[in-house]
């Protein structure tokens, strides 16, 4: 993580060594020797303590300390230790120093994000074994709408219909099955159905396989304007009524 620069008007008030030190910090210092990169400054024995750095603040009756928050911060990751050192020595000699509370660390936070991440990953995880899935189904309907249908109900459609479907679109939950060959061609030799508009054409498909909510003239007005006609065509593919150029795709030839 950079640091930030310090200001230059703060820089002209902390004094020349604090802008010597803030770029000691900024460029070539490596925590582990407490010197410069010597290859960008050539050899030097110059070393960054941040005690020394602490007690020219404090000699200079610098109280804030946001630039030292900075330095913490960055040394905070690489060597803790070295931090708390310079602190305690600091506070031992002068108790009346404002010294800032040593930086958190970063990884804290990070791993209870990657906590939280996993865990939701795990919930949403959809089972493979088929009651397994059900019964999972059945708990997130129930999260979301107390009325929505139980395990039991959903077995029993299982039973009477054969696959069952279950679709969310954001706050909306449609449960629905495939219209079998049967309604179909009933449907076709129905004159009537062919004398309704495409989108009656469309409620009387999605009326008739929509298990859940009921879907029929009282309830549909308060759908948004595309939920019978998305449904309506998600019916058509789960009862096989696909492209033939995409079968064919998905066709082997033995």
């Amino acid at each position: 993580m950079g640091k930030a620069r310090l200001k230059p008007q703060v820089a002209a008030q902390y004094g020349e060594e604090l802008a010597v030190a803030e770029q000691m910090a900024q460029v070539g210092f490596d925590p582990k020797t407490k010197k410069l990169d010597e290859s960008i400054y050539g050899p030097t024995t110059i070393a960054f303590n941040p005690v020394e750095e602490m007690k020219a603040m404090r000699d200079a009756n610098i109280t804030d300390n946001s630039f030292l928050e900075a330095s913490m911060e960055e040394l905070q990751m690489n060597q803790p230790n070295l931090v708390n050192d310079a602190l305690d020595a600091v506070q031992a000699e002068d108790p009346s120093f404002p010294i800032p509370e040593p930086a958190v660390s970063v990884q804290a936070p990070q791993e209870e994000a990657q906590a939280d991440t996993e865990e939701t990953e795990e919930a949403s995880v959809v089972p493979e074994n088929p009651e397994q899935r059900l019964e999972w189904v059945a708990e997130q309907l129930s999260l979301l709408n107390p009325q929505a249908p139980n395990a039991a109900a959903l077995r029993q459609w299982k039973q009477m219909h054969g696959n069952v479907f279950v679709l969310q679109i954001e706050d909306h939950v449609f449960i629905y099955r495939y219209l079998k060959r049967q309604e179909w061609a009933q449907l076709q030799a129905n004159e009537a159905f062919h004398n309704l508009r495409p989108d009656q054409q469309e409620d009387s498909i999605v009326e008739r396989c929509t298990l859940w909510p009921k879907f029929n003239p009282h309830t549909k007005g308060g759908l948004p304007a595309g939920a019978a006609s998305m449904l309506a065509e998600q019916i058509r593919i789960q009862s096989m009524f696909l492209d033939p150029a995409q079968v064919a795709n998905i066709t082997i030839k033995l």
